[in-house]
């Protein structure tokens, strides 16, 4: 994906994100939505993973890299939306912040070729991953 085509995505997934999009407008309701954000997460941390054995391999951005990127902006734009800053507060906003630096790290990747943030961001991810799966049970009804 060229950058100019990454940008128009962009754009239109603020657009997306300014139509207030919920969780509760995409999901089913047999599963309960601490699942479908636990894989999300979960997947988010294992796609970081991926990108960092492609970039491991000699030490710049391909098109695999580039795509592996794509990927993770697009799974940190969905744990995004499905924040509400209203209700959640504190925790929310501070989740935003996190989900956009992911967001940037990836963006750093794909138009300047930039690696220095891949690391910092995997953290990230692997920290709300394990956070997520430890949630006690009683904190997993997500409103």
């Amino acid at each position: 994906m060229k950058k100019n085509e990454y940008k128009t995505q962009v754009e239109a997934s603020k657009t997306l994100l300014k139509k207030e999009t919920n969780l509760n407008n995409v999901v089913r309701n047999d599963i309960p939505k601490y699942e479908i954000i636990k894989q999300l997460i979960v997947g988010l941390e294992s796609e970081f993973v991926n990108l960092k054995k492609i970039v491991s391999v000699d030490f710049e951005v391909n098109d695999e890299a580039v795509e592996k990127a794509e990927k993770i902006s697009k799974i940190a734009f969905a744990l995004q939306s499905c924040l509400n800053v209203d209700k959640g507060e504190e925790i929310a906003v501070n989740l935003t912040w996190l989900y956009r630096f992911v967001r940037y790290s990836c963006k750093r990747i794909i138009d300047n070729e930039d690696l220095t943030y891949i690391k910092p961001a995997h953290l990230v991810a692997r920290n709300l991953k394990e956070g997520w799966l430890n949630m006690p049970e009683e904190s997993r009804q997500i409103n």
